[in-house]
């Protein structure tokens, strides 16, 4: 079995890149100003294909802002962040109707049928801890 490497490039390069390539930046001077050298193009062109799949994928999308949420989570111990489930929600609502308005016909029934499974889940684990805090005694 072959172990994945880790990626060269952390999450702020990867929203770096995508924002200047939405600005219509070329490849070369994406990697130029996020990675300080041109050469790096290859970098920039794997990171867009990662963002291009991600963002047809919405159960990987989706996994990916659980890591982050409960890694902001971790890290803010004691700050008063917004509900987990609020955020997926808005989340996941805002980035189909993007793409909904974006390009339509590019949708598939599969990721609406993904969209209503994760809002039903969602409801059923609120319903769940509503019902475990009124039965469990402090």
């Amino acid at each position: 079995m072959t172990m994945a490497r880790r990626p060269s490039f952390t999450y702020e390069d990867r929203l770096r890149v995508r924002v200047l390539a939405e600005e219509g930046f070329s490849q070369r001077d994406i990697a130029d100003r996020v990675f300080g050298d041109r050469r790096l193009h290859g970098r920039v062109e794997r990171i867009l294909k990662r963002e291009r799949t991600v963002g047809r994928d919405p159960d990987q999308e989706l996994r990916e802002l659980l890591g982050r949420l409960e890694t902001l989570r971790a890290e803010l111990h004691d700050a008063d962040i917004p509900d987990l489930y609020e955020l997926v929600e808005v989340f996941a609502r805002r980035s189909l109707q993007a793409r909904l308005e974006r390009e339509p016909e590019e949708v598939r029934a599969s990721e609406l049928a993904a969209r209503f499974k994760l809002q039903l889940q969602l409801e059923n684990r609120r319903q769940y801890e509503r019902i475990r805090k009124l039965t469990v005694r402090t």
